[in-house]
């Protein structure tokens, strides 16, 4: 598993992520990660850390990602619509022009966001 994960963030930050390859952690850790315009639909992240992530124009739709940690992320013009965020940390993160429609964002924490809800 570990190799395969090694993989895996090599070619996020190559931005040659494919929408076929599934890839589903109890908890994944992105900072600093870049992957803007990255299509990641449909995985499942609970509990993921992606502090620091720049993800400018990526699409995260209908992803799972109960309780993640986003503090200090860029995520504009990121598409989350359909995404479960219940319990999400945005504090301090850039959601500007961001598409949370149909989002569950239930109990998740956008203090200090910029272009937020």
């Amino acid at each position: 598993m570990e190799k395969y994960f090694f993989r895996y963030i090599i070619k996020m930050r190559r931005h040659h992520i494919s929408k076929t390859t599934t890839y589903s952690s109890p908890s994944v850790n992105y900072t600093n990660a870049v992957m803007s315009n990255c299509d990641l639909t449909g995985h499942s992240m609970p509990n993921g850390i992606f502090v620091n992530m720049v993800a400018n124009g990526a699409n995260f739709s209908g992803d799972n990602m109960q309780g993640g940690d986003f503090v200090n992320a860029d995520l504009e013009n990121a598409n989350l619509s359909g995404a479960d965020l219940a319990g999400a940390d945005f504090v301090n993160a850039n959601l500007t022009g961001a598409n949370l429609n149909g989002a569950n964002t239930s109990g998740a924490n956008f203090c200090n966001t910029i272009g937020g809800p």
